[in-house]
């Protein structure tokens, strides 16, 4: 589609640089829409932190060296469990909407 308008020649080569980007920065991975009427193709690019700077720190404070050296997803995980503790139905509620193509939760 790029390419008709005549600033396609790299088309698809920035979306991958786009998700890692948004993964490093621990936002909510962007969703890619296809919508028919009208016809369009969107990139929905929320900045939601899936991390938030005190979880991260109390994590670390509880497990020091062992939480830095997870996985990614594990962080996301130990994260989401610490934020959504004192409801498990609004743990997997927000876990079941996050629509990341590498959910921890489930």
């Amino acid at each position: 589609m790029f390419q008709l308008v005549g600033i396609g020649e790299q088309a698809g080569s920035g979306i991958p640089k786009i998700y890692r980007n948004w993964k490093r920065q621990h936002w909510r991975s962007p969703e890619l829409l296809d919508k028919v009427e009208p016809d369009q193709t969107l990139l929905g690019m929320l900045m939601v932190n899936l991390l938030p700077q005190e979880t991260i720190k109390e994590l670390d404070e509880r497990f020091g060296s062992s939480f830095r050296e997870l996985l990614h997803d594990q962080q996301l995980a130990l994260a989401k469990i610490l934020i959504y503790k004192p409801s498990i139905n609004e743990f997997w509620s927000v876990c079941l909407s996050d629509r990341s193509t590498s959910n921890p939760c489930c």
